[in-house]
């Protein structure tokens, strides 16, 4: 395990494509706490919460028919200087979400609200 981390860490972008559903929870969160570059599968579609896909933001898509994967990645490497802040950024959100939307109030909160919706 530590030498996976230590290559997570290492690495400057992990493509992640779905798992079982759209979000591959370990290998994101890792991801983002590791303050790797996510590059995964386009997931506007998809409500998250804590919201941490945000395609430019916080990390990068690709389409999912694979078409742009290599443009993606050729012009990451590239110019990584440029992707370096959403690197950042997706890590920072992470964080952010640990130390706040974490909370058993915010939990309990936003529970209520999706049931209510619901």
């Amino acid at each position: 395990r530590r030498d996976f981390v230590r290559e997570l860490a290492s690495s400057k972008t992990v493509v992640a494509p779905f798992g079982w559903g759209e979000p591959t929870i370990f290998r994101d969160y890792q991801t983002f706490l590791a303050g790797s570059l996510l590059v995964k599968p386009d997931m506007s579609h998809v409500e998250t919460w804590p919201d941490l896909y945000r395609d430019g933001e916080t990390m990068v898509a690709f389409s999912w028919d694979v078409d742009d994967l290599t443009e993606q990645l050729d012009e990451i490497i590239a110019s990584y200087e440029r992707y370096l802040p959403v690197a950042r950024a997706g890590q920072e959100a992470y964080r952010a979400a640990l130390a706040g939307t974490g909370a058993p109030e915010a939990f309990a909160e936003r529970f209520q609200r999706v049931l209510s919706d619901g």
